[in-house]
């Protein structure tokens, strides 16, 4: 699923990779990975309230993600 969502964000079909990285955190809502996906989709569409919540629940998730980090501090 996040391979599908990630192509999708690639094409720049960002509301549809939202969609997938929803539903990927949603089945899945212990993966880190998932949320930092679902993080950069919102970024990518701007939205970056939603942006940040995701990315933090993936450093709560995994507090050794330095992309995370990295993006948290930007």
């Amino acid at each position: 699923m996040n391979a599908i969502g990630h192509e999708l964000l690639n094409d720049e079909e960002i509301k549809k990779s939202i969609l997938i990285f929803e539903l990927l955190v949603s089945e899945f809502p212990e993966n880190f990975n998932g949320y930092d996906s679902l993080g950069e989709a919102y970024f990518a569409n701007n939205d970056y309230t939603n942006a940040l919540i995701n990315y933090k629940k993936s450093l709560e998730l995994n507090p050794n993600n330095e992309n995370t980090k990295n993006i948290l501090l930007k």
